[in-house]
């Protein structure tokens, strides 16, 4: 019967449902359904089980292959080792594709990091340069009040952007001068605050005679160079917190 026949010599090769399944690319429940009667093999199967058995076609279909003993002779115990070492192998050329596959990810991800950190390294210096190569300005501030005069100065580029500023201590107690981060903003709030008190104010501007990021500072935090004359003048108003 070809379900006994199947069966009866896949022990008599001392394979396991999973190692024959394995050898013929099927499932186990395949094999399973064949020994049980429950499905047969189409007749390519039945020449490869009877290539893989080393026996007649005629034999696995239509004669009868007795029960192997069951003794584990030199030849089972071979054969079982056979198996086991082509299972070790299989297994190791498995890990060898997992290990080669995870080492070109790594690769691909420590060439990504190096060319993120490059793209942000030339950004960095591009944006150093810009810096550097920027044009500024320095406009001094000065309010003539109760016959003093209280100086201010800022460093800004072309838009208004201020770089750095200082002055008298006066204007940090009586306006709230650090919030502005434009000079035009500055200005215009600092004339109309001063105009409500009964004093001037004066602005002038020239350009500085430094690049921003090379610039040496005073005390104060600002470079002071030489001014052009009075652009603006007002009369100011009450203190400004």
């Amino acid at each position: 019967m070809l379900s006994e026949n199947i069966k009866n010599l896949r022990k008599a090769k001392g394979y396991s449902q999973e190692v024959l399944a394995e050898r013929l690319n099927v499932v186990r429940q395949t094999v399973s359904k064949w020994e049980n009667g429950l499905s047969v093999p189409d007749a390519k199967m039945l020449n490869r089980l009877a290539e893989l058995f080393e026996v007649p076609l005629d034999t696995l279909v239509n004669g009868t292959v007795e029960e192997p003993e069951e003794k584990e002779d030199e030849s089972a115990v071979a054969m079982q080792l056979k198996v086991l070492n082509e299972q070790l192998a299989a297994d190791a050329t498995r890990r060898k594709k997992i290990y080669r596959s995870l080492s070109v990810v790594a690769i691909i991800l420590i060439v990504l990091g190096l060319l993120g950190s490059s793209i942000f390294f030339i950004n960095s210096f591009n944006k150093e340069n810009e810096d550097a190569n920027e044009v500024l300005y320095t406009t001094r501030i000065t309010v003539e009040l109760n016959d003093k005069m209280y100086t201010y100065e800022v460093v800004a580029n072309k838009q208004g952007t201020i770089k750095e500023a200082g002055g008298n201590a006066w204007f940090a107690e009586n306006y709230r001068v650090e919030k502005y981060d434009n000079v035009y903003d500055l200005c215009k709030y600092l004339s109309q605050c001063t105009s409500e008190i009964g004093g001037h104010c004066y602005f002038s501007r020239s350009e500085a005679s430094y690049h921003y990021a090379n610039s040496s500072t005073n005390g104060s935090g600002v470079s002071h160079h030489s001014e052009s004359g009075v652009s603006h003048h007002s009369e100011s108003g009450n203190h400004h917190n």
